[in-house]
């Protein structure tokens, strides 16, 4: 039984009871549907809204079951509060004082993976620090060793496509 429409992010989702329990379906992937000549009734203990918020609210608690400790620069609390995630925004908490240099240190939600986390706060660049877990922390560390590398090697290569473009 169908129970509404909603559109997040240009995208519409169908929730739907089946079963016995509400479910969400994106519009998009539905290959087959049937127009019925019965209207729509929505049962009048069902709130949409309120569903959608809190299957949303799953979703991302699903996306971010970890925790880091980062530093974060002045400009990286800024870059921060632009790039990161509403969820992950609610829920970083960020200690009271900074060190002598004005960075803070917060604690947020990441990623379900290490290689996920770790991409999501590269986005804020050498703004950010990872202190802990030491997991992440090594994640880091492989990530931007490795792209340190690559620009280093970049002069080499940019002779090299010269050379032969010529």
């Amino acid at each position: 039984m169908q129970l509404g429409l909603v559109l997040k992010g240009g995208s519409w989702y169908l929730a739907g009871l089946v079963d016995g329990s509400v479910r969400s379906y994106r519009v998009a992937r539905v290959l087959d549907c049937t127009a019925l000549e019965t209207p729509f009734t929505r049962p009048a203990d069902f709130d949409l809204a309120a569903y959608w918020h809190a299957s949303i609210e799953r979703l991302e608690a699903e996306l971010h079951p970890n925790e880091a400790t980062v530093r974060l620069s002045p400009l990286g609390l800024k870059l921060f509060d632009a790039l990161a995630h509403p969820y992950v925004k609610a829920r970083m908490r960020l200690a009271d004082n900074t060190d002598a240099d004005g960075w803070h240190v917060a604690t947020m939600p990441v990623g379900k993976t290490v290689w996920h986390a770790a991409t999501e706060l590269l986005r804020l660049g050498a703004e950010a620090e990872v202190i802990a877990p030491d997991e992440l922390r090594e994640k880091m560390t492989e990530f931007t060793s490795a792209m340190a590398a690559r620009y280093v090697e970049a002069p080499l290569r940019r002779a090299v496509t010269s050379a032969k473009a010529r």
